[in-house]
């Protein structure tokens, strides 16, 4: 009888390790690893926001942090606002909305992990959370200075570890580009680029 179970034991051990195995090559193979421009330099920002143990606003400069901070307070008062008894509604008093702004001479870019993103699952939540983001990534912007009366806008929503919803536009106008998909966080690596940085 021992040997038995014994022997079930280790069949359903080695099977479960297959499929492991099988879903890591598959993983590889699927995932998207194009050097993008601006992919290696979008790697510390997107870390930096995925604990508030240093802090909830980071930036590339004094005043993009600032920027930072205002869009991260705009948001959870908006999530608040807006989400108050709906699901998700009670952490949004506590939970932080940590977020980076990367400042550029004619462009912007706010990434934010927002938390429990994945409970948000329905189309028009979704889409709403995202407006709300929009909203206070313009307000946010609004004291930074730029090259261009229109400088290029992306907002990017994440959760733990994947990006949901990611919008983009120019700074006053209505967004262009919407985005709600696994992989699309690759729209927002241009404006990490040491390109994109003023010379």
């Amino acid at each position: 009888m021992l040997k038995k179970l014994a022997s079930i034991l280790v069949k359903k051990l080695v099977s479960g390790a297959a499929l492991l195995a099988i879903c890591l090559v598959v993983g590889y193979f699927v995932s998207d690893r194009k050097d993008y421009p601006g992919k290696m330099e979008f790697q510390e920002p997107n870390s930096l926001i995925s604990t508030s143990s240093d802090g909830v606003a980071h930036g590339n400069s004094i005043p993009a942090k600032r920027a930072a901070e205002k869009f991260a307070s705009i948001i959870k008062t908006l999530h608040a606002d807006h989400f108050t008894g709906s699901s998700g509604g009670s952490f949004a008093l506590s939970a932080d909305f940590v977020t980076y702004c990367r400042h550029n001479p004619d462009s912007i870019a706010f990434i934010v992990q927002v938390p429990k993103l994945k409970s948000h699952k329905d189309a028009e939540t979704r889409e709403t959370l995202a407006k709300l983001a929009w909203t206070a990534a313009d307000q946010a912007a609004k004291e930074l200075q730029f090259n261009t009366n229109a400088p290029a806008v992306i907002v990017g929503l994440r959760g733990f570890t994947s990006y949901g919803p990611i919008w983009s536009g120019r700074r006053g106008g209505e967004p262009e580009v919407k985005t709600d998909e696994i992989g699309e966080e690759r729209r927002l690596y241009p404006f990490f680029a040491s390109s994109a940085e003023p010379k």
